[in-house]
């Protein structure tokens, strides 16, 4: 019998030791990440890596890929290439019925108001470029449209506050004009061997835009996330001159154009 009691003794002893040298596991705790850890004890403290969404466009002309070393005719017979080709798209949102979600990160930087916080979920389109990583987001659902702002609302920016690597830094000297930036911008080539380049920067009011995919798609937990849009730049250039439009003439019909370039 004391044998007994001395054995649950030591086990016990042991078992008590176990319990007193064991450390809680402090990880992610939100089961939508990917990092998401079942094991976990605590929640840590911003620990946790959300799926990316990303935006692939597809540059078209009518059903066929267009690409910088492609030509293109014009509606009134004017051969030209497309040298370079930039806009901006902001506060891009997915909706599943009436529910919006966007994406995590925030963006900090100051204008003329002071310091600002905002999403940072601003796309810089660049011709030849497919893909754009907008940000991390932690939904799962089916979404049956998309939208977003066609350009930039941002003035007075102090390009020296951004984070570096920001998306807008390289280009101050570029497409930000008079405190603000321009809503996109078309390097156009024609003449004898594409040798006339002609640069049109354009600034509109934001214009909002909103798609509905052809069919619903639906993020899966803990996965990266991809939606591709189609962009007909033929549709874009409709009812243009580009050797006799003047640049304002340019802006106003691309400005008109615009949210018809765009589908699913």
């Amino acid at each position: 019998m004391k044998k007994q009691i001395r054995n649950f003794c030591v086990f016990l002893s042991s078992v008590l030791l176990l319990v007193s040298c064991y450390e809680p596991i402090k990880d992610c705790l939100n089961p939508q990440a990917e990092n998401y850890n079942v094991l976990a004890d605590e929640a840590c403290d911003d620990c946790c890596d959300f799926p990316e969404i990303t935006l692939r466009f597809n540059t078209l002309v009518g059903d066929s890929t267009y690409t910088r070393q492609d030509t293109f005719v014009d509606d009134f017979g004017n051969l030209f290439k497309l040298d370079q080709f930039e806009f901006f798209l902001d506060n891009i949102r997915l909706l599943s019925g009436e529910e919006e979600t966007a994406i995590l990160d925030s963006l900090r930087f100051s204008d003329g108001t002071g310091e600002v916080e905002r999403l940072n979920d601003i796309v810089l389109y660049v011709f030849g470029k497919t893909s754009y990583q907008i940000g991390n987001f932690n939904s799962v659902a089916t979404f049956d449209k998309i939208k977003f702002d066609f350009g930039l609302d941002i003035e007075n920016l102090d390009f020296e506050s951004l984070p570096v690597g920001n998306v807008l830094i390289p280009i101050e000297d570029s497409l930000y004009n008079n405190n603000r930036f321009y809503s996109n911008q078309i390097d156009v080539l024609s003449g004898d061997e594409f040798l006339n380049k002609q640069i049109t920067s354009c600034t509109w009011p934001i214009t909002s835009v909103e798609l509905e995919f052809v069919e619903p798609v639906t993020s899966e937990l803990g996965k990266d996330f991809f939606v591709t849009i189609p962009f007909d730049f033929s549709v874009w250039m409709a009812g243009i001159n580009v050797l006799l439009d003047t640049q304002e003439e340019i802006c106003n019909k691309l400005q008109v154009n615009m949210p018809a370039a765009f589908g699913l």
